[in-house]
C-alpha cells in the first residue's frame, strides 16, 4: 500500500483496501483522482447496469445516483445488482472520494457551512444545529418533502457557500 500523507490520507487508505482491482488502486495511489479517471469508473458502472437490465445516466453532485430497472425484475433484485456493480465498477472506492475531494480538497470540516447552506435552503428550520446535521437523518428535521431535503443538502455538501445564495 502506498503511504499516503495528504489531508484525506485515512480516506484514501480505505479506499484503497476496498480497490477491487489494481487499476482502481492505481487511480487511489497518488492520493487525486482526476476527472478521466473518475469517467472510466463511470463507464464500467453504466456498462455494468446496461448488462444487467439496469439504466443508468450520471452521478449527483454528492456522488449518489438513481437508476431504473424492468418491471419484472423486482426492486430487491435490481438494488443488488447494482451494489454488485457499485463494489466491482470501482464506484465504492472512487466516485463519492472524487466528490469530496472537489468539494473540500483540503479536507477540511465543512459542517457549519453546510448547516447555513441547509438553513438558507429553508429546508429546516432558523435553529437547525451542527450537532443536529451530525445527529438526525436530516428527513427527521426537514420542513419539506424528503427528495427535497435530500437534494438540497446534496448540493449543499457538494457547495456549501455557494449554493442556496439570494
Amino acid at each position: 500500500m502506498p503511504s499516503f500523507s495528504g489531508p484525506w490520507a485515512e480516506e484514501f487508505r480505505t479506499r484503497y483496501s476496498l480497490a477491487p482491482t489494481p487499476e482502481i488502486q492505481s487511480f487511489l495511489a497518488d492520493e487525486q483522482i482526476s476527472e478521466i479517471e473518475m469517467q472510466a469508473v463511470t463507464e464500467k458502472f453504466r456498462n455494468c447496469m446496461q448488462g444487467n437490465q439496469l439504466t443508468f445516466t450520471s452521478f449527483d453532485v454528492g456522488g449518489g445516483f438513481d437508476f431504473g430497472f424492468p418491471e419484472t425484475m423486482g426492486a430487491s433484485t435490481a438494488n443488488e445488482i447494482a451494489d454488485r456493480c457499485s463494489s466491482t465498477s470501482g464506484v465504492n472506492a472512487i466516485i463519492h472520494l472524487y466528490y469530496q475531494l472537489r468539494s473540500s480538497p483540503t479536507n477540511k470540516d465543512r459542517s457549519e457551512e453546510i448547516v447555513s447552506c441547509i438553513i438558507r435552503a429553508g429546508i429546516v428550520p432558523s435553529n437547525f444545529s451542527v450537532k443536529d446535521y451530525r445527529t438526525y437523518p436530516i428527513t427527521e428535521l426537514a420542513l419539506v418533502d424528503e427528495a427535497t431535503a435530500v437534494t438540497a443538502v446534496q448540493f449543499c455538501e457538494a457547495d456549501p457557500s455557494g449554493t442556496f445564495v439570494g
